[in-house]
């Protein structure tokens, strides 16, 4: 199956031959029929991946990515390799192959993806108060949504784009702000 994804201005083809995606709801809008693919991810089966080794690059409750430079490992899980600057092989055990969207774009190293495009990921609340952007980034727990939820209450004009993840970058000279993973109008 060939799949297309517009997420913060980039598309990602992904090929997942033999893949059981188990879709959700909330990346349904990401879908787009743009064909002019900025990255591909080829998902392949294979019967035993390596042994995740390397430095841990990133760890948090639920997740660890180890890379040795040559692979990226995430959760023992799936083995990413990059075959060229845009396309790159992500492999996963035959008896592991049911996959979310939220562990796809995990497994394909959609943070990476976005660092090249000058792009990251903030954990942060997300709301647009008169076209101009508000992001409250600050550890779980700490009441993001909550501020955001009070200012949706008290100011009418507030708009909560996102209560967890948003995406910021450069975009000619401003800075964008993006929904994470759907691409917003640039906020100046």
């Amino acid at each position: 199956m060939i799949q297309y994804y517009k997420i913060a201005g980039i598309v990602i083809k992904v090929v997942s031959e033999g893949i059981n995606l188990i879709e959700e709801l909330e990346y349904q809008r990401f879908k787009t029929t743009c064909q002019n693919e900025n990255y591909t991810v080829d998902f392949r089966v294979v019967k035993e991946l390596e042994l995740g080794l390397g430095n841990i690059t990133y760890q948090d409750e639920q997740n660890i990515i180890y890379d040795d430079g040559k692979y990226r490992y995430v959760n023992n899980r799936f083995l990413i390799k990059k075959i060229s600057d845009n396309y790159y092989n992500v492999f996963i055990k035959k008896c592991d192959n049911e996959v979310s969207n939220r562990e796809m774009f995990n497994a394909m190293g959609f943070d990476v993806l976005l660092a090249k495009e000058r792009k990251l990921i903030l954990h942060a609340s997300f709301i647009v108060y008169r076209n101009k952007a508000i992001l409250f980034s600050a550890p779980s727990g700490t009441g993001k949504s909550t501020q955001a939820d009070l200012w949706k209450k008290y100011v009418s004009s507030v708009e909560i784009i996102n209560g967890d993840r948003a995406i910021i970058g450069i975009v000619t000279a401003s800075c964008a702000h993006f929904v994470c993973p759907i691409t917003l109008s640039v906020l100046s």
